[in-house]
C-alpha cells in the first residue's frame, strides 16, 4: 500500500484491527453471552457510575465517548460485513504470469455469498480453492466449518468485473480480487442451475444485479496466476481495475 497516503495507511490499519476485534468478540462467548454484550454492557455501566458517583465532567464525557465508539464500532463493522476492499488504482494485469491450466486448484480465503442448492451464507476469509474448468466455468469451493463446504460458479459470459487491491481485515492488509458476476447457483437459482447445466445459457432473469465476492491471497504471484485467467478466459471487458 505503498501508493496510499500515511493517514489513509494509518487509518486501515485502525480499521483492520476493529473489523477483527468486533468480528470475534461477537462470535466468542464468556458465561452464555457474546463477549461483544460484555465489552458493551461495561462501557455503559462505566457511564451510569460516572454520572451516580459524579466523577466530574471530564470522565462522564469520555465515559459517553467511550460509549458511542463502542457502539459505533460494531454497527459499523456488521453493516460493512467485518471487512473493507480498497481498490489498488495502480494495478494492472500481470503481462508475464501463465493462466492456470484446467483442473488445477489454488488456495486462497474467499469473502461473500456461496452457496449450496438450498442455501447461501456469507463467510469471511475462510480457506478455498479456486479452479477453472475445462468448459471455461470457474469453480470456488469454501470450507465453511468442519469440513461443511459453499461454492460459487461463473462463466465469462457471467463476468462482468475484476478488481485488483487490498482485504481490510486484521494486522495487515491482504491483496485481493474483487469478482463481480451475475450469479446463477445458489437457492435463488435452482432452475436457473439445470438450464445452464444442460445448455439452455445464462437466462434472461439472472441478468440483473451483479454480486461480488473476494479472493484474498498469502502468496502474490497466486494472486497474479488468478487474475490472468480471468483476464485470458473472460477478455478484455474485465482485464483491468474498475
Amino acid at each position: 500500500m505503498q501508493n496510499i497516503s500515511l493517514f489513509k495507511r494509518l487509518y486501515y490499519a485502525y480499521l483492520g484491527w476493529a473489523f477483527a476485534m468486533t468480528y470475534r468478540t461477537t462470535r466468542r462467548q464468556f458465561l452464555g453471552y457474546a463477549i461483544s454484550s460484555w465489552l458493551k454492557f461495561v462501557a455503559v455501566m462505566l457511564f451510569l457510575g460516572a454520572l451516580v458517583l459524579r466523577w466530574g465532567q471530564l470522565a462522564i464525557t469520555l465515559a459517553l465517548l467511550l460509549v458511542i465508539w463502542v457502539y459505533f464500532s460494531y454497527w459499523r463493522a456488521a453493516r460493512q460485513g467485518y471487512n473493507r476492499f480498497v481498490v489498488d488504482t495502480t494495478a494492472v494485469p500481470p503481462a508475464d504470469t501463465p493462466s492456470l491450466p484446467p483442473g488445477q486448484r489454488v488456495s486462497l480465503y474467499a469473502t461473500g455469498v456461496f452457496a449450496v442448492v438450498d442455501r447461501e451464507q456469507s463467510v469471511l476469509l475462510r480457506p478455498a480453492e479456486y479452479w477453472l474448468s475445462s468448459n471455461g466455468e470457474h469453480g470456488v469451493i469454501v470450507n465453511e466449518y468442519d469440513k461443511k463446504y459453499l461454492y460459487q460458479f461463473f462463466r465469462a459470459e457471467t463476468l462482468q468485473a475484476v478488481r485488483a487491491g487490498w482485504m481490510i481485515f486484521g494486522r495487515r492488509p491482504l491483496r485481493a480480487l474483487a469478482i463481480t458476476f451475475l450469479p446463477t447457483w445458489g437457492p435463488d437459482h435452482a432452475d436457473d442451475v439445470v438450464t445452464y447445466v444442460v445448455g439452455g445459457g445464462v437466462k434472461e432473469n439472472n441478468k440483473g444485479k451483479g454480486r461480488t465476492i473476494y479472493f484474498a491471497f498469502e502468496d502474490t504471484a497466486v494472486e497474479d496466476q488468478v487474475w490472468q485467467t480471468l483476464k485470458n478466459v473472460s477478455g478484455d471487458q474485465v482485464s483491468g481495475v474498475k
